[in-house]
C-alpha cells in the first residue's frame, strides 16, 4: 500500500468515525428524551415508545461498536501494523480496505470465520 492510499483511507476513517459519533450522540439524546416524557394515552402507545427507544438504544450500541474498530484500525495506523490480516498476517488487498477500512481480516480468513 502507499503513503497516499494509507492516507486515503485514514481520511476516510476519520471522516467516518465523526460522522458516527454525531449519529451516537443524537441517537441517544433521542432516546433519552423520549424517556418519562409523558404518559400515554393508550398502552400501544407505551409499547411504541419503548419499541422506539429500545431500537434507537440498540443502533448506538452498534454504531460504538463500530467506532471502537475504527479506532483500532487508527492505533494500527499509528504503529505500522495496519492492513496485515489477524488471521495469516498477509497484507489486506487495499480494494477490501477501501470498503471496509477497518477490516480485520483478509477475505478467506473472514470466510473461515464466518464459516465455524
Amino acid at each position: 500500500m502507499t503513503a497516499e492510499e494509507l492516507q486515503q483511507l485514514r481520511e476516510g476513517l476519520l471522516h467516518k468515525r465523526s460522522t458516527l459519533a454525531g449519529d451516537v450522540e443524537s441517537l441517544s439524546n433521542s432516546a433519552l428524551s423520549k424517556e418519562g416524557s409523558h404518559l400515554p394515552l393508550h398502552l400501544a402507545d407505551n409499547g411504541t415508545d419503548t419499541f422506539d427507544q429500545d431500537m434507537s438504544l440498540g443502533l448506538v450500541d452498534s454504531e460504538l461498536d463500530e467506532i471502537r474498530s475504527i479506532d483500532d484500525a487508527l492505533d494500527k495506523i499509528a504503529a505500522g501494523t495496519y492492513g496485515l490480516c489477524e488471521g495469516c498476517s498477509q497484507p489486506i488487498p487495499v480494494a477490501r480496505l477501501q470498503v471496509l477500512p477497518h477490516a480485520n481480516h483478509c477475505v478467506a480468513c473472514q470466510a473461515a470465520r464466518e464459516e465455524a
